[in-house]
Protein backbone atom coordinates (compact mmCIF):
# COMPACT_ATOMS: atom_id res chain seq x y z
CA UNK A 1 0.00 0.00 0.00
CA UNK A 2 3.03 2.28 0.68
CA UNK A 3 4.54 1.37 -2.60
CA UNK A 4 1.17 2.45 -4.44
CA UNK A 5 1.26 6.02 -2.55
CA UNK A 6 4.50 6.20 -3.17
CA UNK A 7 3.73 6.15 -6.30
CA UNK A 8 1.02 8.19 -6.75
CA UNK A 9 2.69 11.01 -4.74
CA UNK A 10 5.56 10.97 -7.44
CA UNK A 11 3.38 11.51 -10.26
CA UNK A 12 1.43 14.48 -8.41
CA UNK A 13 4.86 15.92 -8.02
CA UNK A 14 5.34 15.56 -11.69
CA UNK A 15 2.39 17.07 -12.63
CA UNK A 16 3.03 19.90 -10.51
CA UNK A 17 6.66 20.56 -11.66
CA UNK A 18 5.08 20.47 -15.15
CA UNK A 19 2.64 22.89 -14.57
CA UNK A 20 5.09 25.19 -12.25
CA UNK A 21 7.62 25.00 -14.84
CA UNK A 22 4.91 25.71 -17.97
CA UNK A 23 3.86 28.70 -15.95
CA UNK A 24 6.61 30.17 -14.27
CA UNK A 25 9.30 29.10 -16.79
CA UNK A 26 7.84 29.13 -20.17
CA UNK A 27 4.93 31.31 -19.25
CA UNK A 28 6.29 34.67 -21.41
CA UNK A 29 7.11 32.85 -24.37
CA UNK A 30 3.98 30.35 -24.59
CA UNK A 31 1.96 33.51 -23.76
CA UNK A 32 3.62 35.46 -27.19
CA UNK A 33 2.53 32.52 -29.00
CA UNK A 34 -0.58 32.63 -28.01
CA UNK A 35 -1.00 36.07 -28.93
CA UNK A 36 0.84 35.88 -32.17
CA UNK A 37 -2.04 32.63 -33.45
CA UNK A 38 -5.27 34.73 -32.34
CA UNK A 39 -4.38 38.53 -33.53
CA UNK A 40 -2.56 39.68 -36.66
CA UNK A 41 -2.84 42.79 -38.32
CA UNK A 42 -4.39 42.37 -42.47
CA UNK A 43 -4.34 44.69 -44.43
CA UNK A 44 -8.08 45.25 -46.34
CA UNK A 45 -8.11 46.87 -49.13
CA UNK A 46 -10.56 50.16 -49.64
CA UNK A 47 -13.17 49.65 -52.69
CA UNK A 48 -12.43 52.01 -55.17
CA UNK A 49 -15.09 54.38 -56.52
CA UNK A 50 -16.57 54.94 -59.54
CA UNK A 51 -14.82 56.68 -62.54
CA UNK A 52 -17.45 59.42 -63.64
CA UNK A 53 -17.58 61.61 -66.36
CA UNK A 54 -18.53 65.15 -65.85
CA UNK A 55 -22.24 64.31 -66.78
CA UNK A 56 -22.07 61.64 -63.96
CA UNK A 57 -21.27 58.58 -66.74
CA UNK A 58 -19.87 55.66 -65.34
CA UNK A 59 -16.07 55.19 -67.33
CA UNK A 60 -14.86 52.84 -65.09
CA UNK A 61 -16.55 50.67 -62.36
CA UNK A 62 -15.04 48.38 -59.72
CA UNK A 63 -15.43 44.26 -60.02
CA UNK A 64 -15.50 41.55 -57.02
CA UNK A 65 -13.43 39.03 -57.39
CA UNK A 66 -13.19 35.71 -55.80
CA UNK A 67 -10.34 34.29 -53.93
CA UNK A 68 -9.87 30.53 -53.45
CA UNK A 69 -8.91 29.12 -50.57
CA UNK A 70 -8.74 25.61 -48.82
CA UNK A 71 -8.03 23.90 -45.04
CA UNK A 72 -5.24 21.41 -46.25
CA UNK A 73 -5.91 19.12 -43.27
CA UNK A 74 -9.48 19.25 -44.20
CA UNK A 75 -9.08 18.11 -47.70
CA UNK A 76 -9.79 14.18 -48.13
CA UNK A 77 -10.10 13.86 -51.95
CA UNK A 78 -6.80 12.50 -53.65
CA UNK A 79 -7.55 14.34 -56.85
CA UNK A 80 -8.16 17.43 -54.84
CA UNK A 81 -5.05 19.35 -56.35
CA UNK A 82 -5.92 18.11 -60.19
CA UNK A 83 -9.12 19.11 -59.88
CA UNK A 84 -8.53 22.35 -58.70
CA UNK A 85 -5.22 23.00 -60.97
CA UNK A 86 -7.67 22.20 -63.44
CA UNK A 87 -10.44 24.67 -62.51
CA UNK A 88 -8.86 27.36 -61.43
CA UNK A 89 -5.75 27.03 -64.74
CA UNK A 90 -3.26 26.69 -62.21
CA UNK A 91 0.09 24.29 -62.47
CA UNK A 92 -0.56 21.21 -60.76
CA UNK A 93 2.69 21.44 -58.88
CA UNK A 94 1.88 24.47 -57.42
CA UNK A 95 -1.56 23.44 -56.23
CA UNK A 96 -0.43 20.18 -55.13
CA UNK A 97 2.36 22.27 -53.00
CA UNK A 98 -0.41 24.41 -51.38
CA UNK A 99 -2.03 21.21 -50.09
CA UNK A 100 0.99 19.66 -49.01
CA UNK A 101 1.06 23.02 -46.36
CA UNK A 102 1.06 22.24 -42.27
CA UNK A 103 -0.72 25.54 -42.06
CA UNK A 104 -4.09 25.39 -41.53
CA UNK A 105 -5.06 28.10 -43.75
CA UNK A 106 -3.75 28.73 -47.53
CA UNK A 107 -4.89 31.19 -50.57
CA UNK A 108 -4.99 28.49 -53.53
CA UNK A 109 -5.69 31.55 -55.99
CA UNK A 110 -6.29 35.43 -54.95
CA UNK A 111 -8.84 37.28 -57.66
CA UNK A 112 -9.64 34.51 -59.66
CA UNK A 113 -12.38 34.84 -62.47
CA UNK A 114 -16.08 34.32 -61.21
CA UNK A 115 -16.39 31.48 -63.77
CA UNK A 116 -13.41 29.88 -61.77
CA UNK A 117 -14.44 30.18 -58.66
CA UNK A 118 -17.86 28.73 -59.49
CA UNK A 119 -16.41 25.64 -61.18
CA UNK A 120 -14.42 25.43 -58.06
CA UNK A 121 -17.60 25.21 -55.78
CA UNK A 122 -19.31 22.43 -58.34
Amino acid sequence: MALVAAGIATMFLAVVGRVYYLQAVQGEDLEAKAVGHKERQIKVKAKRGNILDRNGVELAVSVNAPSVFVHPHQIEDPDAAAKLADALNMELERVQKKLASTSSFVWIKRQSRPHEADAVRK
